[in-house]
């Protein structure tokens, strides 16, 4: 006797340790174009002043992609399908029924029509979506 799933898994990023690593990815870009501009002879102001303005870029650029790309995105995964949510707002569903392809890697769901689910997620979390995916694609092949 077999146990088929019913419960729906929800994924979703660490938001907060990702806006973490952007900050000291900021951070060290600040420190390196300071130090790389003092060690080329530049004054300090001038380093200071160029290295801030260059990480503030970074950052603004790198937020901008972290808002629309990354935070706050959670995947559900249920019996009915599979659906990505942003701040509570369902951004795509696709049933199981129109599954066309699951592809490895970097996770992605693809139905008929064209369009897909790609998950943005630490590798170890996308092993247990994808996990979770073949279980209930599965049983609502054989159902």
């Amino acid at each position: 006797m077999s146990t088929a799933r019913t419960a729906p898994a929800e994924f979703c990023t660490d938001t907060r340790g990702l806006k973490r690593v952007l900050l000291f990815i900021t951070a060290f870009v600040l420190v390196a174009f300071f130090a790389s501009a003092l060690y080329g002879g530049t004054g300090w102001h001038e380093a200071l002043g160029d290295s801030v303005s260059l990480s503030v870029i970074l950052l603004g650029v790198l937020w901008l992609y972290g808002i629309f790309q990354m935070f706050d995105r959670r995947y559900l995964i249920s019996p009915v399908g599979v659906s990505l949510f942003r701040r509570k707002h369902l951004l795509q569903h696709i049933p199981w029924s129109k599954v066309q392809s699951i592809r490895g890697g970097h996770l992605q769901v693809c139905s008929r029509s064209g369009r897909s689910i790609s998950f943005n997620l630490p590798p170890s979390i996308q092993r247990q979506a994808r996990h979770t995916i073949d279980e209930f694609y599965e049983q609502s092949r054989n159902a």
